[in-house]
């Protein structure tokens, strides 16, 4: 059934984001008392009273600002507002009316969404004096709410509720939660994920602007592509950009930070943005890929939870006109995964040309069908043909016997391996294995974890 949906709207820190995450029931959002923390649309699935819905949260909104982040701030609000079928107009009761308030308020009425006031912070005196104020709104009813302490918002969900319209089966069918691939968009601020993310979707679904950290919560995008006769639908987790810690030290970024290393867990695939006129060398026409510090502690968190990995080099444009030939070398600060690196596919795009772009769906769609359940005849065969090639050493003058193996784990890729002797497997025939499995089963970029058992 096609969920209903519901938009917070409101001026910069009325509480949108602590509403939000009152009703979601997750700290979806960030929340600083400072204005215009939250920029994008975060949609979050919610439910009340058994009726579930999609819920957006919205950036503040400010009229006639001559920024161009604010305009588009402002545009996102508006589009959440044509999305939604119903409206919360969110007001700070602590501050009383802004004169910004009636404005934004005969906007709601006249794009005809069925809207709901709310006046947030009524938890002291000043704010409760301040009520009375919001009626000149002419709204026919007012909830005073405190979503920080979640006073009475059960109140303007039981309302929310009464207004939503019935349910409807969707047009076509989507995925089932949970079945989408899901990938995240990592790295420094300013290389290109948000534009990579919005010409994925094909629309302006995030905002980009050239200054660094536009991006703070992470935004989650579901989409689905066509790709060589199949379809292929995408969850796209786009992260704030991660610097080192040591430079960060507005508290905001800080949680930007945060949230964005726990998002990685979220995903199946990690696409790691480098921008090609920072991390491109040419050496006889030899491309070589650098990995900066701080980029290679990001394939190193990605590789240690067992994602898998994709190096995307965007601003490609702007150096392949000199004529660079493959083949691709890596090199960067990670330390010695197996190579982890050199295992890693790499793609070279131009997110805002479109340059690569199918390419880079391609591997995606390898991906998808990477992470699946291996069927236990097809490990096992793999990996007696692996020993037939190249039988593990005796261990103090044994012969070691592999007997038979099982996958335990997709993410990260776990195989347990049952042999006479399992601490006689070397560190050398461990890799020489999961260099097979990882070439059979196309598993490129993907942590491949064995451990050896001895039968009993």
């Amino acid at each position: 059934m096609k969920l209903a949906t519901v938009a917070i709207i409101g001026r910069p820190n009325v509480g949108k984001s602590t509403l939000f995450n009152r009703i979601v029931g997750s700290r979806r959002a960030i929340v600083e008392p400072t204005p215009g923390v939250t920029r994008d649309r975060n949609y979050a699935p919610a439910s009340w009273q058994g009726r579930s819905f999609q819920l957006i949260d919205t950036g503040g909104w400010e009229m006639n600002s001559t920024d161009p982040l604010q305009e588009q701030i402002r545009r996102a609000a508006e589009r959440a507002v044509s999305e939604a079928d119903l409206v919360i107009f969110l007001l700070d009761g602590k501050e009383g009316m802004n004169p910004i308030d009636p404005e934004i308020y005969n906007f709601l009425r006249g794009s005809g969404r069925p809207t709901l006031v709310a006046v947030n912070k009524i938890d002291g005196q000043k704010s409760r004096e301040n009520l009375p104020e919001f009626y000149s709104l002419g709204a026919p009813e007012i909830f005073p709410v405190s979503a920080e302490h979640g006073t009475t918002v059960a109140e303007l969900l039981d309302a929310m509720i009464g207004r939503l319209p019935a349910p409807e089966p969707e047009g076509e069918p989507g995925p089932e939660e949970g079945s989408e691939l899901r990938v995240a968009i990592v790295g420094r601020p300013n290389v290109g994920k948000s534009t990579l993310v919005n010409r994925i979707v094909g629309d302006t679904r995030v905002i980009v602007d050239d200054r660094p950290g536009t991006t703070r919560d992470p935004i989650d995008v579901k989409t689905r592509i066509h790709l060589e006769g199949q379809d292929l639908d995408l969850l796209l987790i786009d992260l704030a950009g991660i610097r080192r810690r040591s430079r960060v030290s507005d508290p905001i970024e800080h949680y930007s930070v945060t949230h964005s290393l726990k998002a990685i867990r979220r995903a199946d695939v990690a696409l790691l943005i480098l921008d090609a006129g920072e991390s491109i060398e040419v050496v006889e026409n030899k491309v070589i890929v650098k990995l900066l510090a701080q980029e290679a502690r990001l394939a190193d968190f990605v590789y240690e939870r067992g994602r898998g990995l994709i190096l995307v080099v965007n601003k490609w444009d702007l150096v392949r006109r000199k004529n660079i030939q493959e083949p691709i070398r890596i090199i960067g600060g990670v330390q010695d995964r197996d190579h982890w690196l050199d295992l890693a596919d790499v793609v070279m795009i131009s997110a805002l040309q479109g340059e690569g772009i199918d390419k880079l769906l391609g591997y995606l769609c390898r991906y998808r069908e990477a992470l699946k359940k291996i069927p236990t005849s097809t490990l096992n065969h793999i990996i007696q043909r692996a020993i037939e090639r190249h039988h593990p050493p005796a261990f103090r003058g044994k012969e070691i016997r592999v007997l038979y193996a099982t996958q335990v784990k997709i993410l990260p890729q776990v195989f347990v391996i049952f042999t006479n002797h399992p601490q006689g497997i070397t560190d050398d025939y461990q890799r020489y294995l999961a260099n097979v499995i990882r070439e059979e089963l196309g598993l490129k970029g993907i942590p491949i974890r064995l451990k050896f058992r001895k039968k009993t």
